[in-house]
């Protein structure tokens, strides 16, 4: 029965395999740098303000992902459109997802027949484990935590929570002291590694207390004095937890003072968890995004009501546990996995998320099965009542799965995936915002329509400043440069420190051939996402002020964040070669010139690079080689020109800049060093008049003038 399972649960989640990465995945698996390696000082310590933020072993999990990916020699470029890279992510969290519901229905098989047995009950353990096991993994609510590949969070947690309590219920049961102390370790070890997930581990510990309370002791102290030990080994891996928590990893994301009140989300929770009920029981609606704006009016009412029911009758059984320990375990259950992300600690990006549930839906889950279980059992009492239970469920199954993979097919297709999040959550400028992004990334993009969607967004929620800059992003692919500043001004108007706008109005001014307006945006972006990709754009910028040591500084900082970066490494190169530091420079160059193919421009820097270290004879080889394969490029001849120049070959630098000359008779530059090749040659006519060609070129070319001025 198992084994036709776990075969459904993969039939059910097929369509999703190919999926591309969708939404927080870019942040945290394509763009994210601690990926690239499986040390565990890399890839223990993902980035800041990311959905792994926090959670270095889910982080490590995608690291072992992306190796294998590498392995096999799949592209691990950023493209968010990308299928073949996927399939191993994929592949891992349908897996976690498989493992967890097989844990599920040990904890709940093991459970039911303690009660069973309590109940004369036993022939119906099995059947209500299995039925409730299978519903659980067949769910269509779950297709968010399995198919959106960054949710493993909540996928690969649940694997560590209900592994601590399967093996703390195995060591309990376990008949010798060794095999007992065995699942103790693996208890512990499961603790640990879940507190490294997400921080609803933190609950644990302490849910393996209240099991033991409810199912295995008569008193406190009895329990006390048999597990303590054991109990406070648990409690002790929290440490992980909290210190990630205090290091405020997501500080952007989750806390007070976001935007959102504690008693706004509280409210706005009572609507979230009648929902996931609802769902539960109905599942249409389902969406992957319900915005970040509260709920206000009455919407709440309901769902507050329900909840205040359930707590109410879980505090009562409490008070009875000789007869009720388990209904008392099941609602405790479900109140603390969804306390953390569903109580007063706003998380501001988001006001519900169907992935929240994955693992408290066992709960109701169970009580419904137990339910209609002893509903049938009343009904018709003959010997094997639970036949009709399990047609009845098996019927039921069948259509989760087949839920479940007409769910999972969208997450295969962006488009379908985001259109049917506007249709479900008509209100959310997310949903129109993400739309958005998928037909400007389509090929060809259809910019009229990403241009409408990104409009309704701010129309939803004006304040919404990723439609500001997606709008703008529409703009300058069509050429509107102007119309994309004044966006983007607009956006830093309503929020002055948007990050987003700052690094997009910086890159638009660069582009635009304004460097000196560029600066200070990309320096703050810079500084308050340091990436690799960041700063090598400061460090582009600074190059085109000529500011070149601070270039060479900001692009150190890259290489060091990404040292595979061959663009940043050549233009490294090029920043200390204008530096005049070519000692320091040849070492990168020569990285360079040995990692890939020798390009023209990477020889010519390298020849310059040596002449200013004193290699005169290997500045004149790499200078005849650049030139050599310039193809037409004035800019190497240039570089190869200047190389000879210093290492004492006038003869030959004047034939490289007259080559640069030819190919580009309007460079004021090529001119110049031609006028200066002619001086050192000792034919000041022909220098002087190359120079003055200069300036008639560029009649405010400062290096002409300052070449002249001596000379008249």
């Amino acid at each position: 029965m198992l084994v036709a399972l776990l075969l459904a649960t993969t039939i059910a989640y097929v369509p999703a395999m190919r999926a591309p990465f969708e939404f927080d995945d870019a942040s945290s698996i394509t763009s994210n740098p601690s990926l690239r390696s499986l040390s565990p000082a890399v890839a223990l310590r993902p980035p800041d303000n990311t959905s792994v933020s926090g959670r270095p072993v889910v982080n490590y999990t995608f690291a072992i992902n992306a190796a294998i990916n590498r392995w096999f020699g799949v592209d691990e470029r950023p493209d968010p459109y990308g299928v073949n890279k996927t399939l191993g992510y994929h592949i891992a969290n349908l897996l976690l997802h498989m493992g967890c519901g097989l844990l599920l229905f040990g904890v709940i098989r093991r459970a039911a027949m303690r009660v069973a047995e309590a109940r004369q009950w036993t022939p119906a353990a099995d059947v209500v484990s299995f039925v409730a096991a299978a519903l659980w993994m067949l769910h269509p609510i779950h297709t968010e935590a399995v198919d959106y590949l960054v949710q493993r969070t909540e996928v690969l947690v649940s694997v560590c929570y209900v592994g601590t309590l399967y093996s703390s219920i195995r060591a309990w049961d376990a008949a010798e002291g060794a095999r007992r102390r065995v699942w103790q370790i693996i208890a512990v070890v499961m603790c640990l590694l879940g507190m490294g997930s997400k921080e609803v581990m933190i609950t644990a510990p302490l849910m393996v207390v209240l099991y033991d309370r409810s199912f295995c002791f008569q008193t406190w102290s009895e329990q006390l004095r048999s597990r303590g030990w054991f109990y406070l080994a648990l409690a002790a891996t929290s440490a992980w937890t909290i210190a990630n928590v205090a290091f405020n990893a997501r500080f952007d994301t989750v806390g007070f003072g976001l935007g959102v009140s504690w008693h706004e989300y509280l409210y706005t929770q009572a609507w979230a968890v009648a929902r996931y009920l609802r769902l539960m029981l109905w599942p249409t609606g389902l969406t992957l995004d319900y915005g970040m704006r509260p709920i206000s009016g009455l919407a709440g009412v309901p769902g507050a009501i329900v909840l205040t029911v359930f707590l109410g009758v879980t505090v009562a059984a409490w008070t009875r546990i000789a007869r009720w320990g388990w209904l008392a375990f099941l609602g405790t259950w479900f109140f603390l996995l969804l306390a953390p992300s569903s109580s007063v600690v706003p998380i501001a990006t988001e006001i519900a998320a169907e992935r929240r549930v994955y693992l408290a839906l066992a709960s109701p889950i169970v009580l419904v099965v137990v339910g209609i279980a002893w509903l049938i059992a009343k009904l018709r009492p003959e010997p094997r009542p639970m036949k009709g239970l399990a047609a009845a469920f098996a019927a039921a199954a069948l259509v989760l799965a087949g839920l479940t993979f007409e769910r999972s097919a969208l997450f295969k297709d962006p488009e379908a995936l985001w259109r049917d999040a506007v249709r479900n959550a008509p209100h959310n400028p997310r949903a129109y915002d993400n739309l958005a992004a998928t037909m400007f990334f389509t090929d060809p993009p259809n910019l009229p329509e990403a241009k409408d969607l990104y409009l309704q967004a701010v129309n939803a929620d004006s304040t919404y400043l990723h439609a500001w800059t997606g709008l703008a992003a529409v703009e300058i692919n069509e050429g509107h440069l102007d119309a994309a500043v004044t966006i983007l001004r607009r956006a830093l108007a309503i929020d002055s420190g948007y990050s987003v706008a700052f690094e997009q109005l910086g890159r638009l001014y660069l582009r635009m051939g304004k460097p000196d307006k560029a600066l200070p945006y990309l320096q703050r972006f810079a500084a308050a996402y340091p990436s690799d990709n960041s700063l090598i754009t400061l460090g582009i910028d600074l190059l085109q002020l000529q500011r070149y040591d601070e270039a060479a500084a900001a692009l150190r900082r890259g290489l060091e964040l990404n040292p595979n970066r061959v663009d940043a490494i050549r233009l490294l190169g090029g920043a200390l070669v204008e530096a005049g530091k070519g000692a320091e420079a040849v070492p990168w160059l020569e990285r360079l010139a040995s990692t890939q193919q020798p390009t023209p421009i990477g020889v010519g820097l390298l020849a310059l690079a040596y002449a200013q270290a004193g290699r005169a004879n290997d500045a004149k080889e790499a200078a005849a080689s650049a030139s050599a394969a310039a193809g037409g490029n004035p800019g190497v001849n240039i570089l190869a020109g200047r190389a000879a120049l210093l290492a004492g070959d006038a003869s030959a630098a004047r034939g490289y800049f007259a080559e640069a000359c030819r190919a580009d008779p309007k460079s004021a530059e090529a001119a110049t060093f031609l006028g200066l090749a002619f001086r050192q040659l000792g034919k000041t006519h022909e220098a002087n008049a190359e120079l003055a060609r200069a300036l008639a070129i560029d009649p405010k070319y400062q290096p002409a003038l300052e070449a002249l001025r001596p000379h008249r």
